[in-house]
């Protein structure tokens, strides 16, 4: 089994790193309740304080990738900006603040 927490803690660390305004990242779904199959992604959120836009978004994506690669995972990342996680509210993302884990940096 993939250690995830090993995962998250190298991200964390890589984006930091990389990106000041990088808060954190959230765990959820089928891996954070330990309901997986084989072949469950990782599903992860990944929130920045400053403005988040394509450029920024395909970045993270091409860093999540290579984790992809090195661990033999699939990691379906979503990118936010802190107020955008918190407002408007929506089921997806209420999910994700009241049911994930949030890894801050």
């Amino acid at each position: 089994m993939t250690n995830i927490n090993k995962i998250i803690t190298e991200l964390n660390s890589e984006l930091k790193l990389l990106y000041p305004d990088y808060k954190g990242v959230y765990l959820f779904g089928s891996r954070l309740k330990n309901d997986t199959a084989e072949g469950s992604d990782l599903d992860l959120v990944f929130v920045f304080e400053g403005g988040v836009n394509s450029k920024l978004e395909e970045a993270i994506w091409e860093i999540v990738y290579n984790y992809d690669l090195k661990y033999d995972i699939v990691i379906d990342a979503k990118v936010y900006e802190l107020k955008d996680i918190k407002y408007p509210a929506t089921p997806f993302r209420e999910r994700v603040r009241n049911k994930g884990r949030y890894y801050a940096v």
